[in-house]
């Protein structure tokens, strides 16, 4: 508690009304401060994934040209990191006074760690994130009780009026309006965050939660399915290609999609039929991929099979939890489809 009173006294500004690239830059700033401490001081899965939420929030503004595929992966990686790191540190129940988890683990947490990067896939967050516009608000509200006689006939002309004077005002004296000038400081502030590293799985955690692990794999599949191009296994154990330094794309795939040539559903459905080639693939030793267990259930949720892989070899183990064969129905268009996608194919 003493920490957060010292950085709230040093960093956070005494403002009436704190706007969303306000506490985009608190959240910078804290970054900042833990950062700074001595070892020791803080605990280390808090500062990751402060640090972590900085990383999202900063690719969430970023324009078009930053949605590479490596980027994609990227926050596939983070928001999933961020999802075990709060579960971890917050437990089931939050502890804060006032807070609940239907609060904490509502809908903000659900949309950023499930939905930020299924979006992400088909087009840019900035373009979904409507704060530039919503701050026209204020200013109307502002104009209305300042500057007008309150009177319906009245108030629409004059808001829309001096609205567009002060957008042309900052176009000719600044170059560019007051939410572009803010995310210009805030990024020269994440200036001074530590650099992005490379996304590590320890083999502690992949071990101990394999059915939360077989999830996060099927949703990357398509970068799973070229081989060791995307990750790698090291000692640490799963490392993920996405850091700063990697390519941002690679022949063997995937590929950049755009919502005006493909729908999410069709993405998310590319995906699904990427993990079943995968699992297929794995089963009969033709690709090594980063999956300890792979369970199979039906629609219902039963368990019908698990298997267990071991990375680098081909022996598979089969225990079957039913005798009920598993089976998947893919209609006939969806399968041509897969049929076409030679980059994807499995290369190792």
């Amino acid at each position: 508690m003493k920490l957060v009173n010292d950085f709230a006294n040093r960093s956070l500004d005494k403002k009436e009304q704190v706007r969303t690239s306000d506490a985009r830059r608190y959240l910078v700033r804290l970054g900042i401060y833990l950062t700074g401490l001595p070892a020791g001081k803080v605990d280390a899965d808090v500062l990751q994934a402060i640090l972590l939420l900085c990383e999202v929030t900063n690719t969430s503004y970023k324009e078009d040209s930053y949605r590479t595929v490596r980027n994609i992966l990227r926050l596939y990686n983070t928001t999933f990191q961020i999802g075990v790191l709060l579960k971890r540190i917050v437990g089931s129940t939050p502890r804060s006074s006032g807070m609940t988890p239907r609060k904490f683990f509502g809908i903000y947490f659900h949309d950023i760690v499930n939905h930020f990067p299924q979006y992400y896939r088909v087009v840019c967050l900035r373009s979904l994130l409507a704060e530039k516009e919503e701050r026209h608000f204020g200013a109307l509200r502002s104009i209305a009780k300042n500057t007008s006689s309150r009177k319906p006939d009245n108030v629409i002309k004059t808001c829309l009026t001096k609205l567009g004077a002060r957008d042309l005002q900052y176009e000719i004296h600044e170059g560019h309006c007051s939410f572009d000038m803010q995310d210009a400081l805030i990024s020269k502030e994440a200036r001074n965050l530590p650099v992005a590293q490379n996304s590590v799985f320890s083999w502690e955690f992949i071990k101990s939660s394999p059915k939360l692990w077989q999830v996060h794999m099927e949703r990357i599949a398509d970068y799973i399915l070229p081989g060791e191009v995307w990750w790698k296994a090291t000692k640490a154990g799963i490392e993920f290609l996405d850091g700063p330094g990697c390519p941002n794309e690679s022949s063997a795939g995937p590929y950049p999609r755009h919502y005006r040539q493909e729908s999410l559903r069709s993405a998310l459905m590319h995906v699904k039929l990427c993990w079943e080639q995968v699992v297929a693939l794995v089963r009969n030793g033709s690709l090594n991929a980063p999956i300890i267990t792979d369970h199979v259930h039906n629609a219902c949720g039963d368990l019908l099979e698990k298997v267990s892989h071991d990375l680098g070899s081909a022996e598979i183990s089969d225990h079957r939890a039913r005798s009920i064969p598993m089976e998947i129905n893919v209609p006939e268009t969806l399968v041509d489809a897969a049929a076409e996608l030679p980059a994807e194919s499995a290369t190792v």
